[in-house]
């Protein structure tokens, strides 16, 4: 008996898509749909949004001279500052001579 349900209730591809070809259509176009939405939103909605806020970024930054003299015055200060004095070696006591 369970042999004759299954013969009688076996689903076909054919028939499937001939009942429900209107859902099938509906179902692609709304992904199309959804893949449309989404390429719209990444390259044209954030892009004008990004841009927006660096036009408003643009507005709040300060507008001053940097005095770059004075940097790379002393930047060099800073640098030779930093750097070791060499070892003179002659002046260094010989622990292994008496």
């Amino acid at each position: 008996m369970l042999n004759n349900l299954a013969r009688t209730h076996k689903i076909k591809i054919g028939n499937l898509v001939r009942h429900y070809h209107f859902v099938f259509a509906v179902a692609i176009v709304l992904v199309f749909f959804v893949i449309e939405a989404w390429f719209l939103y990444q390259n044209f909605y954030q892009t004008l949004n990004e841009s927006k806020i660096v036009r408003e970024l643009k507005q709040q930054a300060a507008i001053e001279q940097i005095d770059l003299e004075g940097f790379n015055r002393l930047e060099q200060f800073y640098e030779q500052k930093r750097q070791k004095p060499a070892v003179e070696w002659e002046l260094l006591a010989d622990p292994f001579q008496r």
